[in-house]
């Protein structure tokens, strides 16, 4: 394991936590109320997976590779989650997560450098593009790309998202409808056109990355209103 994809590692660790606190409030709550989360799938060779908030099961169905499930209320507070394979019945991943009332929350199951299956969240931030806009953020979060950074950027070629590293922050960004969106692997120009149709004005968005050859980027989109 190089150092760089140890930081990269290390810095999706701390982002989950980042993110999952990022909606702290500094009132005290009595009541902790309720909370929103989805479930999204990013390994290819996984089976459908469950998630469970301590012994509560989330979902009626699980989640395959590549897509995601709605939003299941969930009691917004500290708690465990943990997803469970549809066909073994076994604990795949387990995390500790704080979450705030009236928030939504994206989970990923994903695996670690290590080849290891894990939960990540990240808090969804609910703000209105503006008129003729959507904003979205990206993620890099598959060990097939063996390292290498992603380039998003438009038809210019100038820069949406450029270097983005496995585990990089996924920092929204606000682009106008429209807008042409390609991504491939840093300094190998092997470029994979997103639709313009895949994104309306007004929407928040998650596209998550990885690939199937270690060459060509595949793209999955996330709506997260």
């Amino acid at each position: 394991m190089n150092s760089n994809m140890k930081k990269a590692f290390g810095l999706l660790a701390l982002l989950m936590a980042f993110g999952l606190l990022f909606a702290c409030k500094k009132t005290k709550q009595t009541d902790p109320g309720t909370a929103k989360i989805r479930l999204v799938n990013t390994i290819p060779s996984s089976s459908g997976q469950y998630l469970y908030q301590e012994n509560v099961k989330l979902f009626d169905n699980p989640v395959e590779y590549g897509l995601y499930s709605s939003y299941a209320d969930v009691v917004a507070s500290y708690s465990v989650f943990w997803t469970r394979d549809k066909h073994t019945e076994l604990r795949t991943a387990i995390t500790d997560a704080i979450l705030y009332n009236n928030y939504k929350y994206t989970f990923f199951y994903y695996k670690t450098i290590d080849d290891q299956p894990m939960l990540a969240g990240f808090v969804n931030q609910d703000k209105t593009p503006a008129s003729g806009k959507f904003r979205v953020r990206f993620l890099n979060i598959s060990t097939a790309f063996e390292g290498k950074s992603l380039d998003v950027v438009d038809q210019n070629n100038d820069g949406i998202s450029k270097g983005l590293a496995f585990g990089a922050n996924p920092v929204y960004i606000e682009l106008a409808v429209g807008t042409p969106i390609k991504v491939a692997i840093v300094d190998q120009g092997n470029y994979t056109n997103i639709p313009t149709s895949s994104f309306v004005e007004g929407k928040n968005y998650f596209v998550w990355f990885d690939t199937y050859d270690g060459d060509k980027v595949e793209y999955h989109i996330v709506e997260e209103n």
